[in-house]
């Protein structure tokens, strides 16, 4: 609503390339659905209203800005000019037809979120062709987006091939209804990555509820690893401004430019919420949880499901995955079965308080990085059964081994922690490592049996266990 320009650039590039056609899947919107008493026109470019709904949920509501005040600019780059973009401008149909734009596509339309701008360092870097056209939109972008497919419907009958919503701005766009914001209805495929999805009190800039046909929530949609509300740094923002906002609210579209050629599968994992995910309760790609990577190639995957007639496409796919602190933040899953000992020696030696980390080694001996089970430390008794899931960092192979350390610290005011002439240990039975990515599963145990000593390393292996055999 507030970029009518973009809007209109954007649809007379499609019409030019593509031609005017006919969707069978183009859908009706009513023809008085706004209240246009209150409405301001700037031509060639429509009419804004005020009225309902562009008022519903939204403290305040203004007229955008008179387009040539905007300086809005369209640097467009191609096969042919990969450095030097050529800049279109609305109304000018002929320097469209002159850009070297390949009528044959595909077509990539980024447009930024509020404070950004296009000097970002964004990049389409050998993009393949999954569909003809596909809008990028980063916060306010994605409901630019939005806006761009539903004018395509409604005044031109055509259909945009797919909008990706990176981390959909919330303020003035959450609980509206779908006319004033990106949903799964502008599009044939619409994804959305959500990063920042905490209230605007917490610095919170994205849109929590589930709006496209498939919504990643990575690291569960609201803070993201290595970013803390109120603190926040890593882009190109006033250092004021980036405190308060933008770490995790970038990092959508850090993950989705890492998506299109990624160090691992990225693979999201449906599931009923992410506490649901991180304990371990949705581990199995199939019908029940539907596995999608995250990013540029999502579309493949839902096509696959879509395709195999498995998915509705008029409801919502929503998954959850882990991702890593810092480049690459691509990560792969493990679900984690650990039983504590029941044997003589373990119940003698009792309950203890500590954390367990492990490090996965690879058929290369290559070693993950280390991950504890729990981030607190945590009561263990004799006979438990934990499970968890962990993500790390991708070695290209299954685990062959695990290193398994015993993280002790006595609290003076936690008698439990309290070890004054035992030995700061747990006895494990054995550990179940279950890939998602790899859909491979091994158990590992100790050697003869012996406890996990505080601060020293034990190697479990397949053949140590002896249960089975």
């Amino acid at each position: 609503m507030h970029n009518g320009t973009s809007a209109t650039l954007m649809l007379q590039t499609i019409m030019v390339l593509m031609g005017k056609q006919n969707g069978t899947d183009v859908t009706k919107f009513p023809v008085a659905y706004n209240d246009m008493e209150l409405e301001r026109c700037y031509e060639p470019y429509g009419c804004f209203s005020k009225g309902y709904p562009w008022t519903e949920n939204r403290p305040d509501n203004y007229f955008p800005m008179p387009p040539e005040s905007m300086a809005i600019r369209y640097p467009t780059f191609t096969r042919r000019n990969r450095k030097v973009p050529v800049f279109l401008k609305a109304n000018n149909i002929e320097r469209i037809q002159k850009a070297n734009i390949d009528p044959r596509g595909p077509f990539y339309f980024i447009s930024h979120g509020f404070l950004e701008g296009g000097h970002k360092p964004w990049e389409t870097l050998g993009l393949s062709n999954v569909d003809n056209f596909h809008f990028i939109g980063h916060s306010l972008g994605s409901h630019l987006g939005g806006y761009c497919g539903h004018a395509l419907q409604k005044k031109f009958n055509l259909k945009l091939g797919r909008i990706t919503g990176l981390d959909p701005a919330a303020p003035h766009f959450s609980k509206t209804v779908t006319l004033v914001r990106l949903d799964r209805s502008d599009a044939k495929y619409v994804d959305i990555i959500h990063t920042n999805a905490l209230p605007l009190y917490m610095s919170g800039l994205g849109i929590s509820e589930p709006i496209g046909h498939v919504d990643f929530y990575p690291n569960g949609g609201s803070v993201q690893p290595g970013c803390k509300a109120g603190a926040q740094q890593g882009a190109d923002f006033s250092p004021t401004v980036m405190k308060i906002l933008g770490c995790s609210h970038v990092r959508s579209h850090e993950l989705f430019t890492e998506s299109l050629s990624p160090k691992c599968p990225f693979i999201g994992i449906q599931c009923e919420s992410y506490e649901a995910f991180l304990a371990g309760n949705c581990t199995t790609c199939g019908p029940k949880h539907y596995c999608i990577p995250m990013g540029y190639n999502s579309y493949s995957a839902y096509k696959q499901l879509q395709n195999a007639g498995v998915v509705d496409t008029n409801s919502n796919i929503a998954l959850y995955s882990m991702t890593g602190s810092d480049k690459p933040f691509c990560r792969v899953h493990y679900e984690i079965h650990m039983k504590v000992s029941n044997s003589t020696e373990s119940r003698t030696h009792g309950p203890e308080s500590g954390k367990v980390s492990i490090t996965l080694v690879d058929r290369n001996n290559n070693k993950s990085d280390f991950k504890f089970l729990d981030d607190e430390q945590k009561y263990y008794k004799p006979g438990n059964i934990e499970k968890r899931m962990l993500a790390v960092k991708d070695k290209g192979y299954p685990p062959q081994y695990v290193i398994v350390e015993w993280k002790y610290e006595t609290n003076l005011f936690n008698p439990m922690t309290w070890r004054l002439l035992k030995s700061p240990s747990i006895y494990i039975d054995y550990i179940k490592l279950s890939s998602i990515e790899y859909d491979t599963e091994i158990t590992v145990c100790p050697k003869l049996n012996k406890p996990v000593v505080a601060n020293l390393h034990t190697v479990m292996k397949t053949k140590y266990c002896t249960f089975g055999k």
